[in-house]
């Protein structure tokens, strides 16, 4: 029997070592009930900053300057740039979406970059499209990929259960706005829990299919698929 623990870091374990096949979202949701919202909040893994009274000792080192002079001084050494933390763990589950689409097959026309303000300031507008184009080889049939990578499902503001919170508003505007404009099918890849190199649960659905935030677990169990096969294109459908 397929049994999924929280470990210590919440993110979503496969306590049996071994995956027999796709376990639905609804498992994960059932489990997140049972998290603390303390728990939530430190599955972000970003790193925090050290209590004062633990490590003071660092800080008072500096003899030369006033307690606040000092922990300015000092911040950049221990608080870590969390923007900077979210968008290396999106490139790195970009690269792991990359991986499963065979050469052979599959040719990535476009990769957009991490921001969109370039060195000079000025706005980059490729930079807002969806991550990857890609060109199915065999029938040259292009189509987009966004991919988003989240640590853990979170309540829902709008019904009794959790869901995957995947982008803004706005953003997805800009999504379906490219879809029309470049007429091509644009898809979400979706990876929950573990790492962004190695998550434990994948979901891959057309962009019409979620037309908003949040996506609903009963969503989602139409589009789970095994995050460590390859994807392959049937009929303008990517699975």
């Amino acid at each position: 029997m397929h049994r999924l623990t929280f470990g210590s870091d919440a993110s979503l374990r496969d306590a049996s070592h071994s995956r027999s096949g796709c376990a639905t979202f609804r498992f994960v949701t059932r489990l997140a009930e049972q998290v603390s919202r303390q728990v939530l909040t430190d599955s972000r893994n970003v790193v925090k900053p050290w209590s004062l009274g633990e490590h003071a000792g660092k800080f008072f080192s500096f003899t030369k300057m006033n307690f606040l002079d000092k922990l300015l001084k000092t911040i950049d050494l221990w608080v870590p740039d969390e923007r900077q933390v979210m968008l290396d763990k999106g490139k790195d589950f970009e690269k792991y979406v990359i991986s499963k689409f065979d050469k052979k097959y599959f040719t990535i026309v476009d990769w957009t970059r991490d921001h969109n303000i370039n060195s000079s300031g000025r706005l980059v507008e490729s930079n807002l499209n969806p991550d990857l184009k890609i060109r199915y080889n065999p029938t040259k049939d292009l189509f987009a990929v966004e991919c988003k990578f989240r640590s853990n499902p979170v309540k829902s503001s709008k019904i009794n259960d959790y869901v995957v919170n995947w982008s803004k508003p706005e953003q997805i505007k800009r999504y379906s706005d490219f879809m029309s404009r470049e007429r091509i099918p644009v898809f979400i890849v979706i990876g929950l829990s573990g790492e962004p190199r190695s998550p434990e649960y994948m979901f891959c659905l057309p962009l019409t299919s979620a037309p908003y935030p949040e996506i609903f677990p009963s969503v989602l169990d139409k589009f789970e698929r095994d995050p460590r096969k390859n994807f392959f294109w049937q009929n303008g459908i990517l699975k």
